[in-house]
């Protein structure tokens, strides 16, 4: 069927009024029908619904060749903006609101009605038939809350330059500052949630950078309300005391982009696999008592590490102190925590790296021993609790088999010999006024990357 003849209504008449209301076509009719139809006999099929209403979301974001996540349904252009007007916050000092004189009359109608609340509309006037870009960027300052512009103007057809005004609205053109919260490095690059306590000491970083958001007393008093935690409390007052600011100038920095992608639209991608993401893990039980508890997360069951590995911890686990710094600091998160609380490594993931003999606090306790030593992956803990005695016995021949140290971290208490460094710079705290980084305090399980307190 010719498209013109999908719309009956061209055939008596010429049709202008595109804008608010088009042609109805034979397919928005049936599409209607349907509808109704489903409402009758079905009740109401909002799981239906709502599967149509993403079908149309999805071949919408195909014809502009957007990504779908990139498209919301909304009955107007003026019920969308209305929605994003109403969750602003215009009470602060940035509440200037940036329209253009091309704009829908509704959509400046409700970014006027947001005066109320403390807006301040400004809008950018034409010459003529068009905007000029040099009129945007007079308009965009250091107080713009949001842009609003329309791509195309409804009166005569003009088309305003988009990136380039969306380019002027996110550059920075003044001075802000730079919150900085100082920290022990970790030797893996990563910050454990809940476990080196990132969560409280991030809120006190905040409590000092924005003191009438929340105080550092009521940081305090949260955390011991909700986990009656004073370590943590200590973790979050420390990060308060040692985060600073800085200036940031608008001419620091490095302009280039380092990498940028062009991500294929789904109708572009061949067929491929679906590759299953990990499970979560479980515990397991004690091989001695039968007790269950502990952790041990599942791993890729496909690709091992230790297929390269040329030596492999090996673990004392009587002089064990259970500091927990072996298993923060492992890149490859290999050590599973057992259900009396030691950390056994996983044979099966580790990859030889000797990041945990180095951050061991405890002489001897963990050795980096050559591989050709070991005929499989089983278990160190599971060989200790069975028979100690015998896993003494082993334990002291294979550590003396110990691999000249190529790669990796090379000699035992390289950590250690970091600390001295990390005090001159202010990372951790010096000896003297309470407190002192010392071995103890560094393999502390809650202040492992947060500093102790003597």
């Amino acid at each position: 069927m010719p498209m013109r003849d999908r719309f009956p209504i061209l055939q008596k008449k010429t049709y202008f009024n595109s804008c608010s209301q088009g042609a109805l076509s034979i397919d928005v009719q049936q599409a209607y029908a349907q509808y109704l139809k489903d409402w009758d006999e079905k009740g109401s099929p909002w799981e239906l619904w709502v599967e149509r209403s993403e079908t149309a979301r999805q071949a919408f974001a195909g014809l502009i060749n957007a990504d779908a996540n990139e498209v919301a349904d909304c009955t107007s252009v003026s019920a969308g903006v209305s929605a994003l007007a109403s969750a602003l916050d215009f009470s602060g000092a940035r509440n200037k609101v940036v329209v253009s004189d091309f704009e829908f009359p509704t959509i400046a109608q409700i970014w006027h009605a947001q005066e109320a609340r403390g807006a301040r509309v400004v809008h950018v006037p034409a010459a003529g038939n068009v905007i000029p870009l040099e009129r945007f960027a007079d308009a965009i300052d250091e107080r713009t809350k949001i842009v609003s512009i329309t791509h195309v103007c409804f009166r005569n057809g003009s088309k305003l330059d988009v990136p380039a005004i969306v380019e002027m609205a996110h550059r920075k053109e003044t001075p802000y500052k730079l919150a900085i919260v100082k920290a022990i490095p970790s030797f893996s690059g990563l910050w454990v949630y809940k476990d080196d306590h990132t969560e409280v000491r991030i809120l006190g970083a905040i409590a000092r950078v924005l003191p009438d958001l929340f105080t550092i007393e009521s940081v305090e008093q949260a955390i011991m309300e909700e986990w009656n935690d004073p370590l943590k409390a200590i973790s979050a007052r420390k990060s308060y005391d040692r985060t600073t600011t800085r200036t940031v100038q608008p001419t620091e920095g490095n302009p280039e982009k380092p990498y940028e992608f062009t991500f294929p639209k789904w109708w572009e991608m061949r067929e491929g696999v679906a590759i299953p993401s990990i499970p979560m893990g479980a515990g397991f039980g004690d091989p001695a008592t039968g007790a269950v508890g502990g952790y041990r997360p599942d791993r890729n069951p496909t690709f091992k590490k230790f297929s390269t590995r040329t030596m492999r911890p090996v673990v004392d686990f009587d002089t064990c102190v259970k500091c927990t710094l072996c298993w923060l600091q492992c890149p490859d998160s290999c050590f599973d925590v057992t259900p009396d609380g030691f950390y056994d490594a996983n044979m099966d993931a580790c990859c030889g790296c000797g990041v945990c003999e180095a951050v061991c606090p405890v002489t001897n306790c963990i050795t980096m021993v050559n591989e050709s030593e070991f005929a499989n992956n089983a278990s160190q803990w599971e060989m200790w609790k069975k028979d100690k005695a015998v896993y003494k016995t082993w334990l002291q021949q294979k550590i003396a088999v110990v691999p000249e140290r190529s790669h990796g971290f090379r000699f035992r208490g390289q950590y250690e010999e970091q600390v001295a460094t990390l005090v001159a710079e202010g990372l951790a705290g010096a000896a003297g006024g309470g407190e002192e980084i010392t071995e103890k305090i560094v393999s502390d399980a809650g202040e492992a990357s947060a500093g102790g307190v003597e």
